[in-house]
């Protein structure tokens, strides 16, 4: 059985928020971020592990182009 990432990703996030720059977070909803929801609707690994993708995953590279369309813009 493998350890669950979570504390040692928490602890990353922790780190890094601890270095010397400024940090903020906010909240984006969902339909705001389609890309982050298309992300957090592929199926969980079954092994708790972290996936790191080479490339994004088919389900969200429509979600991507439109970013790139609209990014300019703002």
């Amino acid at each position: 059985m493998h350890a669950s990432p979570r504390p040692a990703l928490s602890r990353r996030i922790k780190e890094f928020c601890n270095r010397d720059w400024q940090v903020s977070f906010s909240h984006i909803y969902r339909g705001a971020n389609m890309v982050a929801d298309g992300m957090a609707s592929l199926p969980a690994n079954p092994n708790g592990q972290i996936h790191l993708f080479d490339m994004p995953p088919e389900e969200v590279t429509s979600s991507l182009r439109d970013d790139f369309r609209i990014a300019p813009l703002l």
